[in-house]
């Protein structure tokens, strides 16, 4: 009986966590890419707090070196309308920690891709990666 008591709020923390929101109709493109952060055409990713635009994806990527080991890697392009040439996140002059959409007005945390503001209501769609402390490995 008490492993049931604790398992039930266990579980409803785990589901009201969730922060999954991601446009279930974006397109999917095959990513397989491998860079090394600090070195070469990858030196802003040596440091915490770099960030750097990549080919890939649909729109490209936004790659941005969150720790030591850790990244985040989303898709430039606007979950609002993602198919749209027009939108494509970058950085907000004013704040770095913020990605706007110019043609539709959204706008994303750059440390989470969650949409702020704007007629966006889904986060930024996010790739997985591996760091091994010299190679990032980037792919969905």
């Amino acid at each position: 009986m008490f492993r049931k008591i604790f398992l039930l709020p266990f579980l409803l923390l785990i589901i009201a966590c969730d922060d999954n929101n991601f446009n279930p109709n974006f397109p999917k493109k095959n990513i397989q890419l491998t860079i090394y952060p600090g070195s070469g055409a990858y030196f802003d990713l040596g440091a915490i707090g770099g960030s750097l635009f990549l080919e890939g994806g649909v729109r490209g990527l936004v790659v941005y070196r969150d720790g030591t080991n850790s990244f985040q890697v989303f898709d430039r392009a606007c979950p609002y309308n993602p198919l749209d040439d027009c939108e494509i996140v970058d950085f907000e002059k004013e704040n770095s920690f913020k990605l706007i959409d110019k043609c539709c007005g959204s706008q994303f945390l750059i440390t989470t891709g969650e949409v702020l503001n704007g007629p966006s209501e889904f986060n930024l769609q996010r790739y997985n990666y591996t760091f091994d402390g010299n190679e990032l490995r980037i792919w969905n």
